[in-house]
């Protein structure tokens, strides 16, 4: 066998030897440190995801129990729905958040899901208002008129103001399809928390 001669002098020349041996672990811990850093960068990713899915979950089922409140007996009605608006506005700032988050972090379903769900939650606190003999201030108003038409405010107005039983169904249907879309969102966020930590 032909060794060629600057091959036989490094294999001769234990200092050689050191320096290949050394050059090939270096190549391995830098392997190894990309890999770990890596993984790590995964693994906090998986896990910022998580805990934002994990946020979204608690807002959906935070409005949820805003509008499903425990009527005891003898408790003044208005002044449930008085608390139910308090509340709603009260999350008014998580839900910007919610919906900057899902915009940014998340696609498809979901994020048409928050959207739904904070406009209809918006628009059950409007109607709450009204039918509590409130008039909406004029930026309630005009976000009101831009999300469902000057019409439909106006036939919950004077539905509000008229007929009793025509404002507690109104406000039934809002507050189903409220709940109805808080569960939809919890749902949405648990398939992809469920994909995400697979």
């Amino acid at each position: 066998m032909n060794i060629p001669s600057w091959l036989d002098k490094t294999l001769s020349d234990p200092v050689a030897i050191a320096t290949l041996l050394l050059a090939l672990v270096t190549a391995i811990l830098a392997g190894a440190s990309f890999w770990t850093i890596r993984q790590n960068y995964k693994f906090r990713e998986k896990d910022r995801k998580e805990r934002l899915l994990n946020e979204i979950i608690e807002w959906a089922i935070d409005i949820h129990h805003c509008t499903n409140p425990i009527l005891r007996p003898g408790e003044n009605e208005r002044l449930i729905r008085f608390n139910i608006i308090t509340n709603l506005i009260s999350m008014a700032a998580k839900d910007e958040y919610v919906c900057k988050v899902t915009k940014t972090e998340f696609s498809g379903s979901l994020t048409k899901d928050v959207d739904e769900l904070t406009t209809k939650s918006f628009l059950y606190g409007c109607v709450l208002k009204l039918s509590l003999d409130s008039e909406l201030t004029e930026e309630w108003r005009k976000a009101f008129i831009e999300l469902v038409g000057k019409e439909e405010l106006d036939a919950i107005d004077k539905a509000t103001k008229q007929d009793r039983q025509a404002a507690s169904k109104i406000i039934g249907e809002y507050e189903v399809a409220v709940r109805a879309l808080a569960q939809k969102v919890v749902s949405s966020a648990a398939e992809i928390k469920t994909k995400l930590l697979r």
